[in-house]
């Protein structure tokens, strides 16, 4: 049986979701939907629902009103 490479396993999505947490880290200022989709290489709409998810789950909040989608 030919060995499976070990990203073979894992699940790309919460890779998204944990590079985007990283981003975080460390930063005081506040990131936008646009900045974290070019920092990321990720579509605005993709980035905007992992960071839903979060605010969903207490994990991240947004800081300003949807219309700026601000978040920190």
């Amino acid at each position: 049986m030919a060995k499976r490479e070990k990203d073979t396993y894992t699940i790309r999505s919460i890779h998204n979701a944990l590079n985007l947490l990283e981003e975080f880290k460390g930063n005081r200022d506040e990131l936008g939907v646009t900045e974290l989709s070019k920092r990321l290489n990720l579509h605005k709409n993709r980035v905007f629902r992992i960071l839903a998810t979060l605010e969903a789950r207490d994990t991240s909040s947004r800081t300003r009103p949807p219309r700026t989608t601000g978040w920190g």
